[in-house]
């Protein structure tokens, strides 16, 4: 008896230090993002008007504002060439608006006018405009008429979020084909940013965060500046339980590399396999935190999951960092598995012959 009150008080307080850890984690990334710069500071404004409107659409030509943003005239697009056609997304940070421009579809990402949001977003424009990756979304231009409406407009992507693409039971999904290919695309996109000088480090990855084309090619979306190295998708606060995907290291306050993506990637995996939200059967976040922190939870895969996946999605949830592939290793393992999947006679194929 007393050894199972020992045992509790012992859990339960592992449980309480993992909470407080991951909620100064929490507070001092919002923190940092609401920051002031001085330079900027003084040019915003408290906002005055919801910011479902539609943006202020300027005139034929528009205010000599380029002083605001000296660094983002070379990629800026006149605000009077955009059509804002209707409101994607409302977050945190700020809202997408589906539009167009040069009478293709674009989507606008608009900041918030407050917290000095701008600061950020126009580091995370730097960030895209430097990045060329046929798995990444494809960024177009800066726009903006004042300092409170800076927005990167960006390729539309009709397919919307790979977890939409999950959740939908009408859509037959098969590893051979369309779950591989589109595994594939996320893990070269990972390997594109962290191939970069410097590289590009992605802090959380889940699946609301990769967008789909109408033939289903996977990009990576919605990430920002958030040191000086890290990447990170922008609006997940506005997301459900996105903890599920965080690898146990950043749970605990451990420095960033490109090891935490990874895991999540296997996270990603399962989603695939399953088609579920990771540990859907655990409704407190809470409980999915503390367990993942102490490697005594990882994600469920189904009984008929192909071999070479699993074997992928078992070396990127390594408990410990260090034993994780490379993202780069990541892709060159998946095109291994997706050659194994596709041969005429295997038994790893009809391992995978289920289509869900």
């Amino acid at each position: 008896m007393a050894q199972g009150w020992i045992y509790g008080i012992v859990v339960g307080g592992f449980l309480v230090v993992v909470l407080a850890v991951f909620a100064l984690y929490r507070c001092f990334r919002r923190n940092k993002l609401a920051a002031a710069d001085g330079d900027y500071k003084a040019s915003l404004q408290s906002p005055q008007e919801n910011q479902t409107k539609v943006p202020i659409q300027s005139s034929p030509v528009d205010p000599p504002s380029t002083a605001l943003f000296p660094e983002l005239v070379p990629f800026r697009i006149q605000h009077s060439d955009i059509q804002f056609l209707r409101q994607i997304t409302r977050g945190q940070y700020g809202n997408t608006w589906y539009g167009q421009y040069n009478n293709r579809p674009v989507a606008v990402k608009v900041s918030s006018p407050w917290d000095d949001y701008a600061f950020h977003m126009a580091k995370q424009i730097q960030v895209m405009a430097r990045i060329q990756s046929p798995n990444i979304v494809c960024f177009l231009g800066a726009t903006w008429t004042s300092a409170n409406d800076l927005s990167a407009v960006v390729e539309y992507m009709p397919g919307g979020s790979l977890r939409k693409l999950l959740d939908n039971p009408k859509v037959k999904l098969s590893w051979p084909v369309e779950k591989i290919n589109v595994a594939l695309d996320i893990a070269k996109a990972l390997a594109y940013l962290h191939s970069l000088t410097p590289s590009l480090v992605i802090r959380e990855l889940h699946s609301w965060k990769i967008l789909l084309t109408d033939t289903m090619v996977a990009k990576l979306s919605n990430f920002r500046l958030d040191q000086k190295y890290a990447v990170e998708p922008t609006m997940c606060c506005a997301i459900p339980l996105t903890e599920r995907w965080i690898a146990p290291e950043v749970i605990l306050g451990e420095d960033f590399t490109e090891a935490p993506a990874v895991y999540s990637f296997g996270v990603i995996l399962s989603e695939f396999d399953k088609r579920e939200i990771p540990f859907g059967d655990i409704r407190s976040n809470a409980e999915v935190i503390s367990k993942i922190a102490r490697g005594i939870l990882k994600p469920a895969f189904r009984p008929t999951c192909p071999a070479p996946v699993r074997r992928v999605a078992d070396a990127c949830l390594q408990f410990d960092p260090s034993l994780r592939p490379s993202s780069a290793q990541v892709v060159e393992m998946l095109e291994q598995a997706k050659l194994a999947l596709n041969q005429p006679i295997s038994d790893d194929v009809v391992e995978a012959s289920e289509i869900v």
